[in-house]
């Protein structure tokens, strides 16, 4: 990869906006990326008293789905869709940034961070980073819910728009999440009929310091 991730966040954003614009955004539809929510809090059984962030929200679905669970819901994107406008006014315990993740920062920490297919979108220079500032924005003992690609056919390639797409191996993943401070708690996998393929699941538990 030659691109700085400077470089490269410029080319992310460019490529969001372009697949926004032409309604390309695969994802926003995708069947198994919109059961993830519902799949986290069958497993972790949060109270409703529980502040989530959303990493990577997009056009904002899971935050409004998790707003209906939650006492408050953030979420972060590289992108400004215009769907957060109706969300807030419908959800006034959700909220938005456009913002690029590394830079955001809030007066609270969070109890669950969920990334719905945003990680392996990233800089490799970056991973370690991206992964840290989640668990800083954790409370002690904070949950992480990760949503990655998972084929061990599959490496990595560039799409047409310049996005990386990582498939991590398992032992990949597992080293990124314990140099970062999080413990590995269960894994599930999302079949992706699409691709014949799978999202990996991962639950996290930020280490308590």
């Amino acid at each position: 990869m030659t691109e700085s991730p400077g470089q490269y966040l410029g080319v992310l954003r460019d490529a969001f906006a372009k697949h926004y614009r032409e309604e390309s955004d695969e994802w926003t539809r995708d069947p198994a990326m919109r059961v993830f929510p519902a799949l986290v809090q069958g497993y972790l059984k949060l109270p409703e008293s529980s502040r989530v962030l959303d990493i990577g929200c997009g056009c904002g679905a899971d935050v409004e789905y998790l707003s209906r669970l939650f006492s408050q819901v953030t979420g972060v994107d590289l992108f400004g869709h215009e769907d957060w406008i109706a969300i807030s006014a419908r959800r006034r315990n959700a909220a938005f940034q456009a913002i690029p993740f590394l830079a955001f920062n809030a007066d609270q920490t969070f109890d669950l961070a969920l990334d719905n297919g945003c990680l392996h979108h990233q800089h490799p220079d970056e991973y370690i980073d991206y992964l840290g500032h989640i668990a800083r924005l954790l409370v002690p003992e904070g949950f992480l819910a990760l949503s990655t690609f998972r084929n061990d056919a599959q490496d990595t390639f560039i799409d047409g728009n310049g996005r990386r797409h990582r498939y991590f191996r398992d032992h990949e993943l597992h080293e990124l999440l314990n140099a970062a401070g999080f413990e590995i708690m269960h894994e599930d996998d999302i079949y992706r009929i699409a691709k014949g393929d799978y999202y990996r699941l991962t639950y996290a538990r930020r280490f308590s310091r």
